[in-house]
Order: structure tokens, then sequence, then C-alpha cells
């Protein structure tokens, strides 16, 4: 189920940033994708995981759903973006005082 697209993105990774995510219930979708072998803890070219992507684009239950799934908020990125200068999700949740995101992790 990891197929690797453009930097290394898996479905996952673009489950959690696209709007379609909206649409559908995360834990299911989340549920299907690992029935398939996904790996939740993915690194892509930037060391992003899907946790990561989901944090940066607030994607309350979907971050959930991760971290049901066992997904590590201990993964660091590889690469800092312009936009981020921490290197965890939680660290992006202290940064940008995501106080409902930082509950969550």
């Amino acid at each position: 189920m990891d197929i690797l697209f453009v930097e290394r993105n898996t479905c996952l990774h673009y489950l959690v940033e696209h709007p379609i995510r909206e649409m559908f219930h995360p834990k299911l979708l989340i549920r299907i994708m690992l029935k398939y072998n996904a790996e939740v803890n993915i690194q892509n070219n930037y060391g992003d995981t899907p946790l990561y992507r989901a944090v940066e684009y607030e994607a309350v239950e979907f971050i959930t759903a991760l971290l049901h799934a066992e997904a590590s908020v201990f993964i660091k990125k590889r690469k800092i973006s312009v936009r981020w200068t921490s290197l965890t999700p939680t660290a992006i949740t202290n940064q940008t005082y995501l106080s409902k995101l930082l509950n969550l992790l």
C-alpha cells in the first residue's frame, strides 16, 4: 500500500492534506490503509510523516486517528522547511499555538 509518489509521499500523506478528507471518516480510511500494510510512520523526502502533515493541515480527526494507529510524535524531520523551524509534530503545535492539537499529542 505504500506506493511512493512525488517527494516520496504516500497515500496517507496525501489523504491528510487533501480536501476530500472532510468527506470521509478518518478512522475508517486509516484503518483500511493499515489493513493493506500502509506504514503509519513512513517519512517522505523532507522527513514528514502522515502525522506531521496532519498537524500542519490542522486535520484534528486525522491526528486522532493516526495517534490511535500508533503514529509516533517523536520522529524528526530530515529537512527543515521555511515555514516550520521545529522538528517534531509536538514542537509544531507548540510553535503555532494550536492548543487543540497539542492536547491530542
